[in-house]
């Protein structure tokens, strides 16, 4: 019953991630009608604007580094996200694409900071839960090796034609 859930959970979130990194590397214009390259500028501008509040250290990085260049920041992006949903789908390296989903969801909590500015308390958590539930599933996919079952995980990493090892409990 755990690998079932933890196959359907994989075969969801890749299928998202891959949909929605076609999406971005393709440019369609899937936020605010704009192609997907301009889209991310204008989120990095939005994020340091008055109303944006990223995490204090975060600021200067978004100022100084992502700003200057939003071209490559978002083909990162665009190019993790079908990376990423091509891991989970094929069950390959899904420890790796995990952590590197994980990141990416830390680095967009980071921007859109729920604690900052006012607003009632509900807000907040709200704000934490869309890329905070994906990094927990995330992270439970990676501790409990999600691909090592139906996915090519089982294969790559097989030792000496013994079976991979189970999952952790």
């Amino acid at each position: 019953m755990k690998q079932a859930l933890l196959l359907l959970a994989r075969l969801f979130l890749g299928g998202s991630f891959l949909v929605l990194g076609l999406a971005k590397v393709s440019g369609d214009p899937i936020f605010d009608g704009k192609p997907y390259p301009e889209s991310f500028s204008g989120y990095v501008q939005d994020t340091l604007s008055e109303d944006g509040h990223p995490v204090g250290l975060w600021r200067p990085v978004l100022q100084w580094v992502v700003r200057p260049f939003p071209g490559p920041f978002a083909a990162l992006v665009g190019w993790g996200e079908v990376v990423l949903g091509l891991s989970l789908l094929l069950g390959a390296l899904v420890t790796f694409g995990a952590i590197w989903g994980i990141f990416l969801m830390t680095v967009l909590q980071l921007c859109e900071n729920p604690f900052g500015g006012g607003g009632p308390l509900w807000t907040k958590v709200a704000g934490l839960l869309g890329h905070g539930c994906v990094a927990l599933v995330l992270a439970f996919l990676a501790v409990h090796g999600a691909g090592r079952f139906v996915g090519l995980d089982a294969v790559l990493f097989r030792r000496g034609g013994r079976p991979p090892p189970r999952p952790v409990p």
